[in-house]
């Protein structure tokens, strides 16, 4: 009675034996992976291949969209912030549209300054109808860097639910290898919930949620940084002249 049972529990073991193995091999493949996504999702301060997608931040709105005056604030920070690093040591390119202008009228005058102000940086204004703006825009998105450099876009404005999301999408879909990031504090809707669905189902789709600020610092990469100083003081002002007069924005 006791061999039979001896045999079986060795003929056991290598196989359990096996099976702890790969455990400890998948979980340490896990690790692996989470650590080289992680390191694939930062901007690279080296190389930043930068494309900010600014969308529609129209005067016109103002009124009616919440925390409107957060969303401009916040994206003329970033930008002047960008401005002062030189655009970074990749290529940087600001890309702004605006909806059917001649009845919405101009980008906010903030927004639309910090752009020109940007002196390293490539800036575009174009007008569009359609919601998404992947089709005016995707001409000056820049192709010819390396694989090992892939595209990184940045995507503020309104309304998160309508024209933000439709060019997250496009952008996931039309640009291989691509990172999407998208600034909570210089997005929003009409209505919150609305903007709340949206920021949802982009991450859900694959983009990045992150804040402008941190956009910023990712950019600069390090202390040394040449620029630190004006960069921090932008950043500085920008936190401290923050608009009093509606609520933050909600993070998520």
């Amino acid at each position: 009675m006791l061999a039979p049972l001896a045999r079986a529990l060795t003929s056991r073991v290598p196989a359990v034996v096996a099976r702890r193995g790969a455990s400890k091999a998948t979980r340490a493949f896990s690790r692996t992976s989470a650590e080289a996504m992680n390191r694939a999702n930062k901007i690279d301060p080296v190389n930043p291949r930068l494309h900010v997608w600014v969308c529609d931040i129209q005067e016109k709105f103002s009124s009616a969209v919440t925390g409107f005056d957060h969303v401009a604030h916040n994206t003329s920070t970033m930008l002047r912030a960008i401005g002062a690093m030189g655009g970074g040591c990749g290529t940087t390119r600001v890309i702004m549209t605006e909806q059917v202008p001649e009845k919405l009228g101009p980008t906010a005058a903030s927004v639309r300054d910090a752009a020109r102000a940007d002196a390293g940086v490539r800036s575009h204004c174009v007008s569009k109808t359609a919601f998404s703006m992947y089709d005016v825009g995707k001409k000056f998105i820049e192709r010819d860097s390396p694989v090992e450099a892939p595209a990184r876009h940045v995507v503020v404005g309104l309304e998160a639910h309508v024209c933000v999301v439709q060019t997250v999408l496009d952008l996931l879909a039309n640009e291989p290898n691509c990172v999407v990031y998208v600034c909570v504090d210089a997005v929003s809707s009409i209505r919150l919930e609305d903007r709340a669905v949206a920021l949802r189902r982009m991450e859900q789709a694959g983009a990045i949620l992150t804040c402008t600020e941190s956009v910023v610092f990712e950019m600069m990469g390090d202390a040394n940084h040449p620029q630190f100083r004006a960069v921090s003081k932008i950043l500085r002002d920008g936190a401290t002249n923050k608009p009093t007069d509606c609520a933050p924005l909600p993070s998520i």
